[in-house]
């Protein structure tokens, strides 16, 4: 069983390795315990056995997995939560923990250390944010690792649950709605992220979207959550979509489009995972880290002060590093992917 609180884009990193575990051990059970929206990627795969949605709340929500802590052969906790690890020993589960010398610091009191102790079996001191290496080989490496076996990772590919019948039809039924055929060649483009401080700024995403059209002759489709509904509203001529679809018409829409643009987010990893070409804006984090392998080509300043995560461009002033990004930038390596695309496909 693998608990994992963390968002899309993290929880996509996982597929090469529950992949590479079901391939080498097709009989065994694998669980995957992970917030609401992050299961909708998940639940449709066919090497992962149990994907359980879960909202962290009241005990009743946590008692509620009981189920699935029982009979496991190892819990692996991505992020940490007490209360399950609890649960786990109580059973007299082995528990592994990816941040174990993190938690045992805010330990302060020592009857607390001893009761971690009891309940991790082993720690895991090298997780995705202590290297620059890319994340999904990193979690790979680290599950290897933990269950003593040697994993045949196939990073290049991630996985993703794939829309059914009915959500194609909800956006063949959008598209035409908004004046645009099943089949049409458009672009994608969604500067949102889930984190507030990283998204990319809206009059930069408008500026590009009124470009991208100019320069390609084709529509540009914007994607994003409710909350952001009314951002870009009659500031641009694209197709305004943020707010109006569900998860999966969010995907599909991405899987058609000729380009996805955005910045370095869940809906990037959804982008590879369907293998749209794409250009990813970084910000503050390492390409080298998030950038998928494949068909991605990724936009960053390299900036002295790049890998400063979220608490760092939280109390940035300039925020250089996703400002600096400019739409003409885009533009220009939009160009060369539409190009090369060209010629990958005569």
């Amino acid at each position: 069983m693998i608990y994992s609180y963390a968002g899309i884009g993290d929880t996509i990193m996982f597929t090469p390795a529950l992949r590479a575990i079901k391939q080498a051990y097709p009989t065994c059970t694998i669980t995957f315990i992970t917030r609401v929206i992050n299961h909708y990627a998940l639940k449709g795969l066919p090497y992962i056995d149990h994907v359980v949605p879960f909202e962290r709340g009241n005990i009743l929500k946590k008692l509620s997995l009981i189920p699935y802590i029982t009979n496991q052969d190892f819990i692996f906790f991505a992020d940490w939560h007490v209360q399950l690890a609890l649960l786990a020993y109580t059973f007299g589960h082995p528990c592994i923990s990816t941040n174990g010398s993190k938690v045992q610091f805010r330990f302060k009191n020592n009857i607390k250390k001893t009761i971690y102790n009891k309940m991790i079996q082993n720690s895991i001191r090298t997780w995705v944010l202590d290297t620059k290496n890319y994340a999904a080989e990193t979690v790979g490496n680290a599950v290897s690792a933990v269950l003593g076996i040697s994993l045949k990772l196939d990073i290049n590919r991630l996985d993703i649950t794939l829309p059914e019948a009915k959500d194609i039809h909800k956006v063949d039924l959008l598209m035409k709605n908004h004046g645009l055929l099943p089949n049409e060649s458009y672009i994608c483009l969604s500067p949102f992220t889930g984190f507030e401080p990283r998204n990319w700024p809206i009059k930069n995403t408008v500026k590009l979207a009124n470009l991208l059209q100019k320069k390609f002759s084709l529509p540009v489709i914007l994607l994003g959550p409710p909350s952001k509904k009314n951002t870009v509203k009659d500031l641009c001529s694209g197709v305004n979509l943020i707010g109006e679809t569900s998860f999966y018409e969010m995907v599909e829409l991405i899987k058609r489009a000729a380009l996805f643009i955005g910045p370095d987010s869940g809906t990037m990893h959804i982008a590879a995972a369907v293998n749209t070409p794409q250009i990813a804006l970084f910000s503050n984090d390492f390409p080298s880290r998030w950038a998928p392998k494949k068909n991605c080509r990724a936009i960053s300043l390299g900036l002295p002060c790049t890998g400063c995560r979220n608490e760092g461009i939280s109390s940035c002033p300039t925020r250089q590093c996703n400002y600096g990004i400019t739409p003409e930038m885009v533009l220009s390596i939009a160009e060369e992917e539409f190009q090369r695309l060209h010629l990958r496909n005569r």
